[in-house]
């Protein structure tokens, strides 16, 4: 069997190599050896600021990558923190990352639809979703029909800011001698 130019066996993957093709595209796109500068250099990893969480997205889809699409929003403030609608996926069997940072704390809900209604598991693929708050895993699932909601955290409050009361204005202490009259 010949393998390459995108296609994927079922039993071993993609990176199954026909050398012949390999050889031939090689010489057709005049290949000169090794490259002439060195490697770029590995991306940095992801970091937010100290008050804020890391929240990342995992998705891995079925074989029907463009039915899947989803929707995290902040339940506190009904902002919505980040989105991939459905067709932005375009690989099957592939899990893609998303990362965003919020503030600390808040509560969140993640939205995950499916055009079709079949989920991303498990009838055509095993596909899942994860969302991680720092690396812990917070809610996770695939097994769904057209869409799913699971919410995670606590909206917490912020106390409005405290003014000391204000105090009573000072009268005179009373005196035995009484006033006088005013005089006109």
């Amino acid at each position: 069997q010949q393998y390459g130019n995108d296609v994927r066996n079922n039993d071993v993957g993609y990176g199954v190599v026909n050398a012949q093709n390999a050889l031939d595209m090689l010489d057709s796109n005049n290949f000169d050896g090794c490259p002439g500068t060195a490697p770029t250099t590995a991306p940095t990893p992801f970091s937010c600021s100290p008050n804020e969480d890391l929240l990342e997205i995992r998705i891995k889809t079925d074989q029907y990558p463009t039915e899947t699409g989803w929707t995290l929003t902040n339940t506190c403030s009904g902002t919505v923190v980040a989105n991939t609608p459905e067709g932005t996926y375009n690989t099957g069997n592939t899990v893609y990352s998303d990362a965003v940072c919020v503030p600390t704390g808040g509560a969140y809900s993640f939205l995950i639809t499916d055009s079709f209604g079949d989920g991303i598991c498990c009838s055509y693929g095993t596909g899942f979703y994860n969302v991680f708050k720092n690396d812990v895993s917070e809610i996770d699932g695939g097994e769904f029909g057209q869409e799913e909601t699971k919410t995670f955290g606590q909206c917490t409050e912020t106390p409005a800011p405290q003014t000391p009361p204000t105090p009573a204005p000072q009268t005179p202490a009373p005196t035995s001698n009484p006033t006088p009259a005013p005089q006109t």
